[in-house]
């Protein structure tokens, strides 16, 4: 796998007016776009672009999901840690896909 974008990708905002989230191009795959312009541009003020090579950990086993990452471009693997130290690979996301809702226990 090579590397992957998380979040909003860098894309040219063809209106200053609207929001660089706007601009996204995988917005219509994702659940972004049912937002409005105002919502979009909230969003943008809060997100952050993470480039991860292929075998860095975005989120380890067992932590917090304390943010949220959209996933534009590549392929996420996910995968369980054994006891024994092999992995588990438990299923993959692509593009459009949100990675980090979790349920927390109650």
């Amino acid at each position: 796998m090579a590397s992957i974008k998380i979040n909003r990708p860098p894309a040219a905002n063809p209106d200053p007016m609207l929001s660089p989230c706007a601009a996204c191009s995988v917005r219509d795959l994702s659940i972004c776009s049912v937002l409005d312009n105002t919502d979009l541009q909230r969003m943008a003020a809060i997100a952050q672009n993470f480039t991860y090579s292929a075998q860095d950990p975005i989120i380890d086993e067992g932590e917090a999901a304390d943010y949220l990452f959209n996933v534009t471009g590549g392929t996420v693997r996910l995968y369980k840690l054994l006891p024994d130290g092999r992995r588990q690979i438990t299923g993959f996301l692509g593009v459009g896909d949100f990675l980090g809702i979790a349920l927390n226990e109650i």
